[in-house]
């Protein structure tokens, strides 16, 4: 099993609920206006080692996941809507029925924060919830070349 399963079990709670994916993998500012409702992207681009034995490397991967809500003139009922977004989409994520039971080598993940932002200072009518996750991931080492 590759890395690349911590992106798809994240994508995989975001089609669950509905929402369509901003694919590209380093910029999330590009997304077009015309997808910006109800879209998430996943940022996955470091992954740091943390220990390693003579069969396995552990790993702690940060993740972090956007979702977009267009907010229109309601910043304050759109505010509550994107956090209850982001409470059924992590509510997945942590729940261990999902996170344990992944085939490959994740062991478990972990909520660090969630942020709600406007897109940017001029522009408070787009929404950002920002989910920080890490995933601790077990890679055999030994056994596959």
């Amino acid at each position: 099993m590759s890395i690349n399963i911590c992106k798809s079990y994240f994508r995989a709670i975001g089609l669950s609920r509905g929402l369509q994916e901003h694919r590209n993998p380093f910029s999330w500012q590009d997304i077009p206006s015309t997808n910006f409702d109800r879209a998430f992207h996943i940022e996955a681009v470091s992954f740091p080692g943390v220990k390693q034995n003579q069969i396995d490397l552990e790993m702690e991967i940060p993740i972090t996941v956007r979702l977009f809500l267009r907010g229109f003139s309601y910043v304050y009922e759109n505010e509550e809507r994107i956090k209850s977004e982001c409470e059924a989409f992590f509510t997945l994520a942590l729940k261990a029925s999902n996170r344990l039971v992944q085939p490959g080598f994740i062991k478990n993940v972990r909520l660090i924060s969630i942020f709600v932002e406007p897109f940017s200072e001029s522009n408070d009518n787009w929404i950002i919830g920002r989910m920080e996750f890490s995933i601790k991931f077990i890679k055999p080492i030994e056994s596959e070349a």
